[in-house]
């Protein structure tokens, strides 16, 4: 097989396939022709073609997330790879093992008005777990051999611990696309290294201490954030939800599906008198994933004296996000969580009525919710529980940030299948292609339910070529940002729509039309539930466009908490 004449390119793709990466994504340029090349023609890489930067590191996150397998990302020099770092970013705080590897002009070219070149080591270096400089020379079998020990060191902080981003700059001289022979055994001499690692586990004796330690009368409350689902902590929370002083609440995006688990947290607190929240705050608050969408969680919390907060997370950073950090647990949950519950089962017998009082508030709640959402007129909140209930049970959901998050959350959301959402920094850029990215790693269907406004910042996504046909964006088009007309630091200055809700108004017709995507919309109920039906049994990718008034939004969701508090 003809290759590149670079080693170093060729190692890159060759330890790649080593360390159990199947998919690449490449972004066209003439620095990284060599790495292009040497993945291109690698037999175990599958190639991702995508010439927006910012959107295909995006790509690559929805893939990694979905496949739960790391995900490379290959670029050119240059801005290319700042247009790489709010995805970075996102994977950094979200736990997402991406590879970056950019090209770069050898170092003599830095800084002297060559085109393409800027000081690249070290550009993302606060985003990513790991960031390494590959030498320009690969004839050199030294040079050869120290950047196998750095690429093996980068590959492996991605998947140790809490995942994460690594960067890998590699500096390639020209001529760029000289070719030679290479034998079909190079790609399996991977130059691999071995790594046993301990595992993190208690053992009996310190569970059981633990266990002791949330022991009735204290009232113990978990809080579940955004995770990926996972069979052993689904089972650990069932558990846990089930003995009289535990409470578990999780939203959405945190995938818990079991009995006594509540959601709607804003809602729960709604409905909270000042005495009730004396009598529902806990002794110990256990977090576990990442955050939450709810503000008045992190309020209501941060407001109790004496809480205790233990947080399982391995990250390098202490999560203190309540003020009240007693205990950093250093254990990944599916392994931590499922020993605290088997742990504190033998202690169920005790009295306490913590958690009935939880489930008490939890099913007034979910009344009111079922009686509003069943009378609440053409609103963002209607459409959202229409579009909810009509996905199919084994759909992967997506949903942007702002607005739409919050919307999920009071909806039947618990009848799907998995529920996604760019919680690491919660940003808007970047939600599309992370939902069109997880569409390529699954055969499940994909849907996207986002903002205009959030649509619009990465509509860069669409101009992908191959969308996957099990890829459904649905649209909920009110003028731009409604989540600036509803938060009280903003709703009530006069620049409002101007520069905080931007009145978003997008083309999405001609867009559908332009990027060969099956088109719907519908301005109210009796239209959504008749084209719903055919966008849900659409077989080709598709945009749905739900046209709504923004001030009608705004009061059907400021209508709901009030209905909660009547």
């Amino acid at each position: 097989m003809m290759n590149t004449d670079k080693a170093i390119c060729r190692r890159i793709a060759v330890l790649l396939a080593a360390y159990g990466i199947r998919d690449v994504v490449l972004c066209p340029g003439n620095r990284n022709a060599p790495l292009i090349m040497a993945v291109s023609r690698h037999r175990q890489l599958t190639r991702h073609v995508v010439v927006d930067e910012r959107s295909a590191a995006f790509i690559a996150l929805g893939m990694s997330v979905q496949s739960d397998r790391p995900v490379a990302v290959i670029c050119t020099s240059g801005s290319a790879l700042m247009n790489l770092a709010p995805a970075a970013a996102e994977a950094y705080y979200r736990g997402v093992p991406l590879i970056l590897i950019s090209a770069d002009r050898p170092a003599a070219h830095i800084d002297i008005s060559e085109p393409q070149t800027m000081r690249q080591p070290g550009a993302l270096a606060n985003i990513v777990k790991f960031s390494t400089d590959l030498p320009a020379d690969s004839s050199n079998d030294d040079n050869l051999q120290w950047a196998n020990r750095l690429i093996n060191d980068a590959l492996h902080m991605a998947v140790t611990g809490t995942k994460g981003p690594v960067h890998i700059n590699i500096h390639i001289h020209e001529p760029l696309t000289n070719e030679i022979e290479t034998s079909d055994g190079e790609c399996d001499m991977s130059g691999k290294y071995a790594y046993t690692m301990p595992q993190p586990t208690l053992s009996v004796a310190e569970a059981r201490a633990l266990g002791q330690m949330l022991a009735p009368p204290s009232k113990i409350l978990v809080v579940a954030g955004f995770m990926s689902p996972h069979s052993r902590i689904n089972r650990a929370m069932q558990k846990l939800a089930s003995l009289p002083n535990v409470t578990v609440l999780a939203e959405a995006q945190s995938n818990i599906h079991a009995d006594r688990v509540h959601g709607n947290i804003d809602g729960l607190l709604t409905l909270m008198s000042h005495d009730m929240s004396q009598e529902m705050a806990p002794d110990v608050v256990i977090t576990a994933g990442g955050t939450t969408a709810s503000h008045s969680l992190g309020k209501w919390l941060r407001s109790l004296a004496g809480l205790r907060h233990w947080s399982i997370n391995q990250s390098n950073t202490a999560p203190d996000l309540f003020s009240h950090l007693e205990r950093r647990i250093m254990m990944s949950p599916e392994i931590f969580l499922p020993q605290l519950a088997s742990a504190m089962t033998p202690l169920r017998s005790c009295e306490s009525s913590y958690n009935d009082n939880w489930n008490t508030l939890a099913g007034k709640i979910q009344d009111k919710t079922d009686t509003y959402l069943k009378n609440v007129r053409w609103s963002a909140l209607k459409a959202m529980d229409m579009v909810v209930a009509m996905a199919p049970p084994h759909c992967n959901v997506h949903v942007s940030n702002g607005m739409s998050v919050r919307l999920l959350q009071i909806t039947g959301y618990k009848r799907l299948h998995r529920v996604e959402c760019n919680r690491g920094i919660s940003g808007i850029d970047g939600c599309t292609s992370t939902a069109l990215g997880a569409a390529l790693s699954t055969d499940n269907p994909t849907w996207l339910l986002t903002g205009d406004m959030s649509a619009q910042y990465d509509i860069a996504a669409l101009a992908f070529h191959s969308i996957p046909d099990n890829f459904k964006m649905v649209v909920f088009s009110n003028r731009g940002g409604n989540i600036f007309r509803i938060i009280p630091s903003t709703r009530h200055l006069p620049e409002l729509e101007e520069c905080f809700a931007a009145d978003v108004r997008l083309p999405l017709d001609t867009l559908a039309k332009a990027y060969n995507l099956e088109y719907f919309e519908a301005d109210n109920e009796e239209e959504l539930a008749r084209t719903g039906k055919d966008f849900r049994n659409c077989r080709k990718a598709a945009i749905l466009n739900l046209i709504l008034d923004e001030e009608a939004d705004i009061k059907a969701y400021k209508n709901y908490f009030s209905h909660l508090r009547t």
